[in-house]
């Protein structure tokens, strides 16, 4: 006898969901061993340690607060001694006040003023007051507003949420040759710092999306080795597929409607700069920090060179004539460091390694102190000259 036909079904056979659980829950397991894995070496074989920077809503990012330990940094090849107060700065506590009859001092600007290459004893900020206390013969302290990777547009941020509420008779603000003409236009880096562009009426703005804040990357800077070490390495690999860096436009004569904006925005944030701090009733100090490519006339055959063809050849003495002249433009009390370095290098005989780190990078100590002495001795001649 024959079986009754049934009729097809439209159905098609469903896979077992239990299949695709194990298969998810098994990549899920692996990527956990993975990355157990990559932290593990990197603590274990590494120099890397977790980020002591922070995001902050405000200011873009600062250094974390209170805390007091060795740091191995590797450009100086050595651990040093990393201590911050309650608001993220390097060195102690700042009081909101003064104590009475003593003059204060706010020293600020990028890594070059941080200095976490050195012992805090060795950075120009530190020198800066023991010099002040023995010249001025009074009470002098100098408070150190560095951070790293700081942009005068975050400077100009830090001003208005910390710095003016700490009373400072003169406000020092460095503006450092190396990267900060490029730091402070979005068009030419591309950081999590605090940016500012002009308005249709030449008014600073600050670029809404530069409040961004990230709560998970906070952690993993905090928490994870590897973490740190893959940002550091990607940076480090976008430095050597690039033909130059963007700090390197400083030096570009060409004159590009591209250069003349930033040029014209960095202009004007260190302008407002000044307004803000002289609003308050403090007296300004722009300084000029070189780079070692600017006091190095073989370096800076090598940055031209990595600028490539150009209407008018790179200019060594550029970013100081440019920012001469905004100095001149607002009536701004300037200090041009480079012909000090310059001086100590050329007649001294202070090689750039004795300089700068590695030759090119951060300050040594005695770039440190080649700083404090000529702020040391601009500031007490104008202090002794009142």
């Amino acid at each position: 006898m024959q079986a009754p036909l049934t009729a097809p079904s439209d159905r098609r056979p469903r896979r077992p969901i239990r299949g695709w659980t194990r298969r998810l829950l098994g990549l899920f397991i692996g990527l956990i061993i993975t990355i157990a894995l990559l932290e593990g070496s990197t603590r274990l074989f590494g120099t890397v340690e977790a980020s002591i920077t922070k995001r902050d809503a405000e200011l873009g990012f600062t250094f974390l607060p209170n805390i007091d330990r060795q740091v191995f940094n590797a450009e100086a090849g050595r651990p040093v001694r990393v201590r911050t107060n309650s608001l993220g700065f390097r060195g102690t506590e700042f009081a909101p006040q003064p104590a009475e009859g003593t003059t204060r001092i706010a020293f600020w600007g990028d890594s070059m003023v941080a200095g976490l290459q050195v012992e805090e004893e060795a950075t120009a900020s530190f020198q800066l007051e023991a010099l002040l206390r023995t010249r001025l013969e009074e009470p002098v302290e100098v408070l150190n507003f560095g951070l790293n990777a700081s942009s005068t547009g975050q400077a100009l941020q830090l001003y208005d949420s910390i710095v003016a509420e700490h009373a400072a008779d003169l406000v020092i603000y460095a503006f450092f040759v190396g990267n900060d003409f490029a730091d402070n236009v979005s068009q030419l880096t591309n950081a999590r710092r605090v940016y500012f562009e002009l308005d249709s009426e030449g008014e600073l703005q600050r670029r809404p999306g530069s409040r961004s804040l990230s709560s998970a990357s906070n952690w993993l800077n905090r928490h994870s080795r590897f973490y740190v070490w893959q940002k550091r390495a990607i940076r480090q690999g976008h430095r050597r597929l690039s033909a130059s860096a963007p700090g390197d436009l400083a030096f570009d004569t060409s004159g590009t409607p591209r250069l003349g904006d930033a040029w014209e925005l960095n202009e004007a944030l260190i302008a407002a700069l000044r307004t803000r701090v002289e609003s308050e009733g403090a007296e300004f100090l722009l300084v000029l920090l070189p780079s070692a490519h600017s006091i190095d006339p073989e370096l800076f055959r090598g940055l031209a060179e990595r600028l490539g063809p150009r209407s008018s050849p790179p200019d060594i003495d550029h970013p100081g004539h440019r920012i001469a002249a905004v100095a001149e433009a607002h009536s701004i009390p300037f200090l041009d460091l480079t012909p000090v370095f310059r001086h100590a290098r050329d007649e001294q005989g202070a090689s750039t390694q004795q300089l700068f780190l590695g030759g090119i990078g951060h300050f040594t100590e005695k770039g440190h102190a080649l700083v404090a002495e000529h702020v040391a001795a601009a500031v007490s001649n104008a202090w002794l000259a009142r």
